[in-house]
């Protein structure tokens, strides 16, 4: 299966930069940006790279909900049911843990799942989960 992750501007480009320095060069993940000049290069673009790998299945990961990289991800798997996935409000957890568990995923809908359950586990309130682990210093050390 193939992951392409996609957003306005530059955020899926630094998604990708941030998952190979935490996970290494990253096997089939594709980063399609729309530029903030873009000139309806972007839908063709995002076309190309998904259909190129329909065979083995596409999982879309946007930027935000009802955007036009959304909106453009939501009409392939439309014309690509079953073969095309899409996930809005993707987070480096997420992009992360699926980009890693790729290749163990036995199907679209189970990198689907992986990606889903990745996203909402990440999300922590740093008040709830107190200090942070390892080598920090003590406040009173710092003063």
């Amino acid at each position: 299966m193939h992951i392409v992750v996609t957003s306005h501007g530059t955020f899926c480009t630094g998604a990708l930069s941030v998952y190979e320095m935490v996970a290494g060069k990253p096997d089939g993940i594709t980063a399609v940006s729309l530029a903030f000049d873009d000139t309806g290069q972007f839908a063709p673009w995002l076309r190309d790279v998904v259909e190129s790998h329909l065979k083995e299945g596409v999982l879309i990961l946007c930027d935000i909900i009802g955007g036009t990289p959304y909106n453009e991800s939501f009409r392939l798997a439309l014309e690509h049911p079953g073969r095309v996935e899409v996930l809005a409000n993707m987070n480096l957890p997420m992009l992360i843990e699926t980009g890693m568990l790729r290749a163990q995923a036995g199907s679209l809908d189970e990198l689907y799942r992986i990606a889903v359950n990745a996203g909402v586990e990440s999300i922590k309130a740093a008040s709830q989960e107190g200090a942070p682990q390892g080598d920090e210093t003590e406040d009173e050390d710092m003063f």
